[in-house]
């Protein structure tokens, strides 16, 4: 019996060397309903595809690294190697949005990245079984930024339907056992920055 599932909180624990300009045809990102979309991506809505960036462009970069698999630059973003994986699983209303990325230069292209989409959400976290978590004064569950394996609860409304969703109210990304695992497998995993969360 599945008595698991998985977090990831890559926008609290990861901070990229490097930047990014963003681009699409019709795309003003310095407007208040683009500067919103991540937001609403992370509430668990399938936003359009066609408002998302197409382009990404480096401005300045770790020449040592390299880009991981899985990073967050305002959006969760997959190699393709990572993204192959995700097929693999049922994303219910949720999609890979396919992205250019580009040197420095801005002519060589470095490969085809994709922003995840979740487009779910569920609500199962169960707020007494979980520790140190509570109700802010927004009404958003406030948990430690990278919980400790099993600090978290969720019901087994977590188990039921898509693979990957946002928990409302709640930050971080949230995965199935199986998709983690074959992440394991697959030796992708370390950029999720996981943690566990029991089912009870």
């Amino acid at each position: 019996m599945v008595d698991c599932v998985w977090g990831s909180n890559t926008i609290a624990e990861f901070e990229p060397s490097y930047g990014f300009r963003i681009e699409g045809e019709g795309i003003d990102t310095s407007s208040r309903d683009y500067k919103r979309l991540s937001v609403r991506i992370r509430q668990g809505e399938r936003v359009d595809p066609a408002l998302l960036p197409t382009d990404f462009t480096l401005i300045e970069a770790n020449k040592d690294t390299g880009l991981p698999p899985f990073f967050y630059f305002n959006y969760h973003i997959l190699s393709e190697t990572t993204a192959a994986v995700f097929r693999e699983f049922d994303m219910g209303n949720g999609y890979l949005h396919p992205i250019r990325v580009f040197a420095q230069n801005g002519s060589e292209q470095i490969g085809t990245y994709y922003i995840l989409v979740p487009g779910n959400a569920k609500v199962a976290l169960d707020l007494d079984g979980s520790e140190n978590a509570k109700i802010d004064s927004i009404g958003m569950f406030n948990i430690p930024t990278i919980p400790k394996d099993d600090q978290l609860a969720m019901t087994r409304a977590a188990l039921d339907g898509p693979d990957v969703w946002h928990q409302q109210r709640l930050k971080g990304l949230y995965m199935s056992d199986a998709l983690v695992r074959r992440l394991k497998e697959q030796g992708l995993d370390r950029c999720f920055h996981l943690f566990r969360v029991r089912i009870v």
